[in-house]
């Protein structure tokens, strides 16, 4: 067997939900530059169950992870984490709240959870999530010791976070900085939404228009803001200039 050198983990964002494997980003790079990915993402996963597989994954020797040279991590929504313990088993309330919430990875806060919560519940969650999940970033960084990662999110989740549950958008940018301080490269969302054709009205204000979206290659269609070939173009060409220093 290869030895993998390369590994990437996200959810359905990164695995490539409805897109052509050629449409891939981990595909494209291989083909375009000849740099391989060995792709361990995980649809509908979030970053405490990215963390648990990919333990169990160099239990098994799998891999090995002094050999591993790049980590890319995206990020899955923070809507799915953690709740569930990064060793993978059992299950938690959410922190602070006396328990009113019973929430797990696979049951997610849904918008109309997220509305039925008191401002000072919403906080609550908020910087529960964030603590965790950077406990979690602190735990992933040490899995590969020799590695370079890089670290991004995806643009279409911070959008219905900013609109939906803004509170989780702010979420979203304070891990930004938490894997800065971890070391790993920041790529944030990869791309300015200011460049997106179809976010925004005539007047400048997020209204997304699915339609513009979808013909722009932006995303798939409605089902879950899944990203298009577009923006997987884009990722590769982030991955490929990370990786040559440039």
């Amino acid at each position: 067997m290869p030895t993998i050198e390369n590994i990437t983990v996200g959810c359905s964002h990164n695995w490539g939900w409805r897109l052509e494997e050629e449409d891939i980003w981990f595909n494209i790079l291989k083909k375009k530059a000849g740099i391989s990915f060995y792709n361990r993402s995980t649809p509908g996963a979030g970053l405490s169950y990215l963390v648990a597989k990919t333990k169990q994954l160099i239990s098994k020797n799998l891999f090995h992870p002094k050999d591993i040279k790049h980590v890319v991590l995206q990020k899955p929504q923070s809507i799915r984490c953690p709740w569930w313990g990064a060793d993978g088993t059992g299950y938690r309330y959410t922190n602070g709240l006396g328990g009113s919430i019973k929430a797990r990875e696979g049951h997610l806060l849904s918008i109309k959870k997220y509305k039925e919560l008191t401002d000072d519940e919403k906080r609550i969650v908020a910087n529960n999530i964030c603590r965790i999940e950077e406990r979690l970033l602190h735990e992933f960084v040490t899995l590969f010791p020799n590695a370079k990662y890089l670290y991004f999110h995806y643009w279409g989740d911070h959008i219905m976070d900013l609109i939906h549950r803004p509170l989780l958008a702010e979420v979203n940018l304070e891990l930004e900085k938490m894997a800065e301080q971890l070391k790993m490269t920041n790529a944030g969302m990869i791309v300015d939404l200011k460049n997106i054709k179809g976010l925004y009205d005539k007047d400048g204000d997020l209204n997304p228009d699915g339609k513009v979206l979808t013909k722009e290659n932006w995303w798939v269609g409605h089902q879950n803001w899944h990203p298009g070939t577009r923006f997987h173009k884009l990722v590769a060409e982030t991955v490929e200039g990370w990786i040559n220093g440039t």
